[in-house]
């Protein structure tokens, strides 16, 4: 599943992106992060409304036949024989294989003890020696890739603070927008008593959202520039995130639909812009690394931003006296749903802390011109 899903994500928007005029590079990636977002979010609905109806198991089935009409989709659309945009790229000097390892193995580290440090105790050995060995493999990784006569990074991307800045404004985003949509579940059937089929249906909205924001704000930054749209998008995941801190046991549904709302509105018209400028930065030849880069940047924010969002909420719980854990909201009790929604004010409101540091980052782009001119220009 895993390596399924990498070699994927590092190449679809690539080919997607390559297969139309730069002009336009806007709307493609409109349309992918639309998609890229309804399947985060639609996720949770459908299988909501599966495990009501076929119970758990069925959701595990559900991919086999998604991934078989995929794979004949490809086969039928994707054409084989086309050029790739990349071929004034030399590919004499091989492939960077000890650069992936180093990539690939720090990054696993961490997102594995990103994933577990609530539970193991983040400052237990175990835990404090992964962070050791993942940080040091990451900077063996960067030094290789300054060596390597073929990086599989080429770190020169870093200089361009649009590229930069840009990754670093989507890797707070995705961290703080990722951890909402994960923990609302456990509210939403834990303390507000839904099912699983109802949670989905009340996260379906955001769903909507996405599919219809996502298409437009990619369109419109192609003609009138990202950088309007990223801050639109900003300001409505900022009044999204405050709507959601002020939770409690006791919230109206509608409040927390509106804080979803936003949520799902705010990813929908900053990704596509944002992307755009990044991406906007690099010449055609290379679009394949900078799209797998961003990729990563995506779900090692998304476990990131869980892992702390869960570690917050669950100390809060610890703290008032009753058991660390999520399980302890899916199985009740006196009191256990007020110290999880305290929990989770203090966790959302410091995921907004993120949202500000993505707002500091876009800021500090400068991006005033359409992104759509980058890659010619480049």
């Amino acid at each position: 599943q895993g390596a399924g899903a990498a070699m994927i994500q590092a190449t679809g928007m690539a080919i997607a992106i390559s297969s139309f005029p730069s002009i336009e590079r806007g709307k493609v990636v409109g349309m992918f992060m639309t998609m890229v977002g309804i399947g985060a979010v639609g996720g949770p609905v459908v299988s909501g409304v599966v495990v009501d109806f076929l119970g758990w198991r069925s959701v595990f089935l559900m991919g086999a036949p998604l991934g078989s009409l995929s794979l004949i989709a490809a086969v039928l659309v994707l054409n084989h024989d086309r050029p790739s945009a990349s071929k004034d790229t030399s590919t004499s000097k091989g492939f960077d294989w000890l650069g992936a390892f180093l990539s690939s193995t720090s990054v696993g580290v961490f997102l594995l003890v990103m994933t577990n440090a609530y539970q193991l105790g983040w400052t237990s050995p175990i835990v404090l020696s992964a962070f050791v060995a993942a940080f040091a493999l990451f900077v063996t990784f960067l030094y290789w890739e300054t060596r390597t006569p073929a990086p599989m990074l080429e770190l020169e991307l870093f200089k361009n603070r649009l590229f930069s800045l840009g990754s670093a404004a989507s890797f707070f985003i995705f961290l703080a927008g990722t951890a909402v949509f994960s923990l609302m579940p456990f509210y939403l059937q834990g303390v507000a008593g839904l099912s699983p089929g109802q949670t989905g249906l009340l996260i379906a909205p955001t769903m909507v959202m996405f599919a219809i924001i996502g298409p437009i704000s990619g369109r419109l930054s192609d003609r009138h520039g990202p950088k309007r749209f990223e801050y639109l998008g900003l300001a409505m995941l900022s009044a999204g995130m405050l709507i959601l801190g002020t939770i409690s046991e006791s919230s109206r549904l509608y409040v927390i639909l509106l804080g979803l709302i936003f949520q799902g509105a705010g990813m929908g018209t900053f990704n596509p812009a944002n992307q755009s400028s990044i991406l906007g930065t690099v010449d055609l030849s290379r679009i394949g690394v900078a799209t797998a880069f961003t990729n990563m940047v995506r779900n090692t924010a998304n476990v990131t931003g869980i892992g702390l969002a869960i570690t917050i909420v669950t100390m809060r719980m610890g703290a008032l006296g009753f058991e660390p854990s999520l399980d302890a909201v899916t199985a009740g009790g006196e009191g256990v749903g007020a110290a999880f929604s305290q929990g989770l004010r203090i966790a959302f409101l410091t995921l907004g802390a993120f949202i500000a540091l993505a707002v500091v980052s876009t800021w500090l782009k400068r991006t005033g011109k359409p992104a759509s001119r980058g890659i010619a220009e480049t």
